[in-house]
């Protein structure tokens, strides 16, 4: 630590600098001064970097309080506790001090266990300040490196790097819908989205995953040539850049460093696959033999349910995502949207299951719940009726000839 005597007595600066060197400071850490303008002096000198200062409350410079007042005023981003050393009959005036940013009196005279006592205290409150601040700039550092990992790839890259990467790759725009590879296709470029957003669609009826401008997608495929475990297709009028593995091997080639974020992307993309799953609890479930669509979508309506009912029948799958009891997602298979979910509507004999949790994916009905639930039901009740229509036997077909 770097400590400030200031004390027009040279005898009571050799006190303190005595106690001090008891306490473990060095000599070089002990600076004095022997009026409070030659204080201001020193701590200018130093850009104010003294941990703590000892003044004489009644030395050269400090009526009315200015030597801690042009403390504040010089230096008004670092808070330097001060102990003061009055007399008995400057307690009262004295005690103004503490206003003005005064951190401790000390009254004379004093026994040397005193004083380093309240030293002590003093030294104590910074150490568990500074080790404060170093917790929050570790913090710091550790949040602003996040914060740079969860950047999109190509925000990632430094100027030079995302020019390069952008010259050698090929652009296509999609019209929304379109298909830019199937699930089980190989990947054979690194594609990175750069407007619009890119739905990825699992074969096996997983969640939905959009990626959107700036985003890399398919890299894991890319990376170890193994088929895409999903569906790329355009969510809106999207353009994608592309750079074949080849030409990013050239790229990789005369910028190393280019292989640094390649590893972090494919890294940061295998711990969200792995990443365990948050907990999730499962509100209720059972069979629409038991209960019908309508009824617990109305339930999770009026309960203003947020999370996913799942539907299984017949080895198909199907996923209504509700927020706030308003249903904005649904999947059944490669059907998505309005579509899915009077698809899902008609499977009669589906087990169920709702389950609490965050709304994933983009949101792609639009169509408020009852109107959407209303034409549902309708088109249930036109199916059950042709379905239930009278077949004339061949026996009665033959009667009529």
């Amino acid at each position: 630590m770097k400590i400030l005597v200031a004390d027009d007595s040279r005898t009571m600066r050799r006190v303190f600098r005595t106690i001090l060197e008891s306490m473990g400071h060095a000599p070089g850490d002990i600076q004095e001064a022997g009026d409070a303008v030659e204080a201001i002096a020193y701590l200018k000198a130093a850009k104010f970097e003294f941990d703590y200062i000892i003044a004489d409350f009644d030395m050269a410079g400090m009526e009315n309080h200015a030597f801690l007042d042009r403390l504040k005023n010089d230096c008004p981003g670092k808070k330097i506790p001060v102990m003061l050393c009055i007399n008995a009959s400057q307690r009262m005036l004295a005690s103004e001090s503490i206003k003005h940013g005064a951190t401790m009196l000390l009254e004379r005279p004093f026994r040397d266990g005193d004083a380093k006592a309240k030293l002590q205290a003093i030294e104590s409150g910074l150490k568990q300040k500074k080790a404060q601040e170093a917790s929050q700039f570790l913090r710091s550092i550790v949040s602003t490196a996040e914060a740079e990992a969860e950047l999109p790839f190509l925000m990632q890259l430094p100027s030079h790097l995302m020019k390069e990467f952008l010259q050698l790759s090929s652009r296509t725009m999609y019209e929304q819908g379109a298909v830019i590879y199937r699930a089980g296709d190989p990947v054979d470029a690194l594609y990175v989205v750069t407007l619009g957003d890119i739905e990825l669609i699992p074969h096996d009826g997983g969640m939905t995953e959009i990626s959107r401008e700036g985003e890399a997608f398919g890299e894991l495929a890319f990376m170890s040539g193994e088929p895409s475990p999903m569906t790329a297709r355009a969510h809106s009028v999207a353009q994608v850049i592309s750079l074949p593995r080849q030409k990013l091997a050239e790229l990789v080639s005369h910028q190393p460093r280019m292989s640094q974020y390649l590893s972090a992307l494919v890294a940061r993309r295998s711990k969200l696959l792995n990443k365990p799953a948050a907990r999730q609890e499962t509100e209720f479930s059972g069979s629409l033999n038991s209960m019908s669509f309508a009824d617990v979508l109305q339930l999770l309506q009026v309960g203003r349910k947020t999370g996913h009912l799942e539907l299984e029948t017949n080895g198909k799958r199907g996923d209504i995502g509700l927020e706030s009891g308003e249903v904005k997602y649904a999947r059944a298979g490669d059907v998505v949207g309005d579509d899915a979910f009077y698809l899902l509507a008609t499977w009669r004999s589906a087990s169920f299951a709702f389950i609490s949790s965050p709304l994933k994916g983009a949101p792609n009905i639009k169509t408020p719940t009852m109107p959407l639930l209303m034409e549902a039901m309708r088109r249930v009740d036109e199916l059950s009726r042709s379905e239930s229509a009278p077949v004339e036997s061949e026996n009665s077909l033959k009667g009529l000839f």
